[in-house]
């Protein structure tokens, strides 16, 4: 850990002043960045960090009773089927085994054609009422004065 402190405090990367701060070559030049051992010592915290974490986890899963991994499984399928549940509805296709690519695509096309024809009508009656009440507006300046 010191010599990551030496290189970033006391090897002047900090400064705000360009002309202080090393070159680029002399900053990679810098052991905590080319020494091997070094390397291989933070690949290796790395590891150690990351199976730490993953026995914590698996610690907490070996402990758990039968009843806690079919809850576990069962909810896992559950989430898995609301899913797929959720997606057939919103795209409003049938079961998986009665899906045509051609169908989906023609229903896809389908209704984006009525989104958009939905879209293109709102629009419409929009600058119908904006055009209307510039108008009206128009009248009544022009009344006033």
């Amino acid at each position: 850990m010191s010599i990551m402190l030496d290189y970033i405090v006391c090897y002047s990367l900090m400064c705000a002043d360009p002309n202080e701060r090393p070159s680029c070559e002399e900053a990679l030049s810098h052991p905590w960045l080319n020494d091997r051992r070094n390397l291989e010592r933070r690949r290796l915290q790395h590891f150690r960090n990351q199976v730490h974490e993953t026995s914590a986890v698996l610690e907490d899963y070996v402990d758990w009773s039968r009843i806690q991994h079919i809850s576990f499984a069962f909810s896992l399928l559950l989430i898995f089927g609301s899913y797929s549940a959720v997606i057939t509805y919103v795209f409003n296709i049938g079961k998986a085994s009665e899906l045509n690519v051609n169908e989906l695509m023609s229903h896809l096309r389908d209704e984006f054609d009525e989104i958009y024809e939905r879209v293109y009508e709102s629009v419409d009656q929009l600058m119908d009422f904006l055009g209307d009440f510039t108008s009206s507006l128009w009248d009544y300046v022009t009344f006033r004065n």
